[in-house]
C-alpha cells in the first residue's frame, strides 16, 4: 500500500492523471514492483522494474506492450495444443523490448579540491555567501565528507555526511552545534579523569539526527512530524523504521537521511 502511494505520487507530479497498470504488484521481498498476467488462466511473470519514475515508465510501457499483443484475435488462435506455445510467444516478445544492459562501470572517485569545488557551488545556488564549516574534510575512500574536530587536543569524529545539498546542510548544522556546545566553560570542565565522558557528552549534543531531520523537513513540508518508530542507525548512517507487532519488534526497512528518504 505504501509503495503504491509513493509510486503514484512520483508519477502524478510527471504525468498527471496516470494510472498503477493493471497486472502490477510490489513485491517487498526484492522491493520492486513485478508485472505478472494471465494468459488463458495461467499467470506468466514479465518483469520486474524498480521503484523510481523510470521503472514505473517501462512498467507502463510492458502493460502498453501486453495489451498489444494479447487481442481478441490472439486469444481466439489459442487452443488446448498450442496454448503453451502462445505464452512463451508473449514471453519471446517481451524479452526483445528489454534492451540489454550495459556494462556497470566503476564510479569515478574525485580528490578533496574537487569535492570542495562541488560542494561550495551546489551551496552556493541555495544559499549565497555559504562558508565551508572548519574541520569538515573529504573522505577519498569513503567518497564523503567527514567532520572532525579538536577536543582538549584529541580529534573527535562527529560523523559522515554524503555530497549533497542536505549533506552538507546536516554537516553545517553540527557545526553549528559544536561551536555553541564547545564553550570556554565547557573546556574549564574537562580533566584527564573525566576525559572519555566529556567528549561522549559533546558527541550527544552535536550528533541530533531528529533535529537535523526535521530541520530539512520542515523546509519543504511545514508542519512534518517525526514517524513514531524511526530511529537513527549510527552503523549504517541510516534511518530505521520498527515496529512492534504483539510484543515482537519488526524491521520495516531502512532510508537514506535526505528528503526523499524522510519522505519514504
Amino acid at each position: 500500500a505504501e509503495a503504491k502511494k509513493i509510486a503514484i505520487a512520483m508519477m502524478q507530479e510527471h504525468k498527471p492523471g496516470w494510472k498503477l497498470p493493471s497486472g502490477l504488484s510490489w513485491r517487498k521481498d526484492n522491493q520492486c514492483w513485478f508485472y505478472k498476467k494471465s494468459v488463458n488462466g495461467k499467470t506468466i511473470a514479465l518483469g520486474c522494474y524498480p521503484n523510481t519514475i523510470e521503472g514505473l515508465q517501462m512498467a507502463t510501457s510492458a502493460a502498453g506492450l501486453f495489451d498489444a499483443v494479447y487481442t481478441k484475435e490472439f486469444k481466439a488462435a489459442i487452443t488446448e495444443d498450442n496454448v503453451e506455445e502462445k505464452r512463451r510467444e508473449i514471453k519471446e516478445r517481451f524479452k526483445l523490448n528489454v534492451k540489454p544492459r550495459a556494462k556497470k562501470r566503476k564510479a569515478r572517485t574525485i580528490d578533496n579540491a574537487e569535492a570542495k569545488k562541488i560542494a561550495s557551488a551546489m551551496m552556493q545556488k541555495v544559499k549565497p555567501g555559504w562558508e565551508f564549516p572548519s574541520g569538515l574534510s573529504w573522505h577519498k575512500g569513503g567518497q564523503r565528507w567527514e567532520f572532525k574536530k579538536s577536543v582538549n587536543g584529541k580529534l573527535l569524529s562527529l560523523g559522515c555526511y554524503p555530497n549533497t545539498i542536505e549533506g552538507l546542510q546536516m554537516a553545517a548544522f553540527v557545526a553549528r552545534r559544536f561551536d555553541a556546545e564547545y564553550t570556554e566553560e565547557f573546556k574549564a570542565t574537562i580533566t584527564e579523569a573525566n576525559m572519555e565522558e566529556m567528549m561522549r557528552v559533546i558527541r550527544e549534543r552535536c550528533e541530533l539526527y531528529e533535529e537535523i531531520a526535521s530541520a530539512m523537513m520542515q523546509k519543504v513540508k511545514p508542519g512534518w512530524e517525526f514517524p513514531s518508530g524511526l530511529s537513527w542507525h549510527k552503523g549504517g548512517q541510516r534511518w530505521e523504521f520498527k515496529k512492534s507487532v504483539n510484543g515482537k519488534l519488526l524491521s520495516l526497512g531502512c532510508y537514506p537521511n535526505t528528503i526523499e528518504g524522510l519522505q519514504m
